[in-house]
Parts: C-alpha cells; structure tokens; sequence
C-alpha cells in the first residue's frame, strides 16, 4: 500500500517519523502504526509529532 501511495505522488510515515518503505522486518507478523497520504497531509501530521510527541 505504501508503495502505491508514493508512485502516486504521496507520503507513506510510521508514526516514528520513518519511511515505511526503508522499515527493516524483523518478523513475519511484526506490526507498525502507519499513515499515508497526500505529501501535504502527511507533512502536516510529522510537524505535529515533531512538535509535541516525546518520541523525538
């Protein structure tokens, strides 16, 4: 799904501010919290991580 959302033009994130499609598997049913988007959407959620999440 992340694939197709960047070939047409959008961003696919974890919530840990990675590119989806750089994520390194480790197992079969390894699990992530993702969101996709237009490129100006998914921007948005990401300064809004970036600015009040304690992730970062």
């Amino acid at each position: 799904m992340a694939y197709l959302i960047e070939q047409a033009g959008g961003t696919a994130l974890t919530c840990k501010l990675e590119r989806v499609l750089e994520m390194e598997i480790h197992t079969l049913h390894q699990t992530s919290s993702i969101t996709m988007g237009s490129k100006d959407m998914v921007k948005d959620m990401k300064e809004f991580v970036e600015k009040y999440a304690a992730i970062i």
